[in-house]
């Protein structure tokens, strides 16, 4: 990681900003294209980063140097270990995860090369053909060991949760804003729901492995020959139960801006998509081994529960009075507050 140049600029962002601005970075990377033929594409997925593509192709999946800037969002660094995402960036490429090279970090984002394909949309990962290929490109990344030490498997969930309320919790109590007091209950709540939700997952023991912990539909590019499918922004990606990374994956079908919990996969849906898993998982070790149905449904009551840490429909389901849970909340939080 020692190769990777680090440039000594930031970016501020809106929509006004004109390509050229970022030509610092493209001449860094692409020190071969001239500037007069340089094209930049704007994306407007992006949640808490922005991105721009830069490119000399027709377009940006004809040209194979195609490259990505991508700016962080404000005090995101606060929740991110860059250093750590540096990493993955490394170990996804060096496991066949990801063909996404890091080329260059500045002081407030990094550009890296570009994946052709599009982004999937929530029909997409209801399509048997796709769930198969995003099943077999996530059983490979839960299969990454990153090192004998087990102390780095330690799964980030509440590591990572712990750090968002620490962050937020001396804030609420003194800089409450109108949505605020809308949509987040008090530090003191959340608190007491972190440490049920703590109590509610911790005993189930769901098997630890590398995870991308962000798999919303837009973060799975399918391939133009639509033969794979490639997990990206993994700012997030750590070891954490495996039962959380489904379990999110499953959440996001609901979509990011037009949320439906209605379109939660359903039991018949998910018991068909984890034997799948439980499959190619053991396909993919080497074994030969069948999945029984206990097995099955073992992990479908694991997915579910961990359902509870993310943006969870569950729990609209079970008739509470809220469809917020916890992680969601304290992600509002930060909107809210910052």
């Amino acid at each position: 990681m020692s190769s990777v140049p680090h440039l000594d600029v930031a970016f501020s962002w809106n929509g006004g900003v004109a390509g050229h601005a970022f030509f610092p970075v493209v001449k860094a990377v692409r020190p071969e294209w001239q500037t007069e033929l340089v094209k930049y594409r704007y994306f407007t997925e992006g949640i808490s980063n922005k991105l721009i593509g830069a490119h000399t192709g027709a377009t940006m999946d004809d040209d194979p140097d195609a490259i990505l800037i991508r700016i962080h969002g404000n005090d995101t660094d606060l929740l991110i270990d860059r250093e750590r995402e540096k990493q993955t960036f490394k170990l996804l490429f060096d496991h066949k995860c990801s063909t996404a090279r890091l080329l260059a970090t500045f002081n407030n984002g990094c550009s890296y090369s570009y994946i052709a394909g599009r982004p999937l949309d929530v029909e997409d990962v209801r399509q048997p053909d796709i769930c198969k290929l995003i099943i077999s490109r996530m059983v490979q990344m839960h299969g990454i060991h990153q090192s004998d030490d087990a102390s780095s498997c330690v799964p980030a969930l509440f590591s990572t949760l712990d750090k968002w309320m620490e962050i937020v919790s001396s804030d609420m109590r003194t800089q409450r804003t109108e949505r605020m007091e809308r949509d987040v209950p008090s530090a003191e709540v959340l608190v007491a729901e972190l440490q049920l939700l703590r109590d509610s997952l911790v005993p189930l023991n769901s098997k630890v492995v590398f995870c991308h912990n962000d798999l919303l539909v837009k973060n799975i590019i399918i391939s133009k020959a639509k033969d794979s499918v490639t997990f990206i922004d993994n700012e997030y990606a750590n070891f954490n139960y495996r039962a959380f990374d489904i379990a999110d994956h499953f959440c996001e079908f609901a979509g990011v801006d037009n949320v439906d919990y209605s379109r939660y996969p359903d039991k018949d849906f998910q018991m068909q998509w984890l034997q799948l898993y439980l499959e190619e998982t053991a396909r993919q070790s080497g074994s030969e081994r069948s999945i029984d149905t206990d097995e099955i449904e073992n992990l479908y009551v694991e997915v579910n529960k961990f359902a509870l840490a993310s943006k969870s429909p569950v729990l609209g389901r079970m008739g509470t009075s809220t469809s917020n849970t916890l992680r969601y909340r304290i992600r509002l939080l930060r909107v809210c507050h910052y």
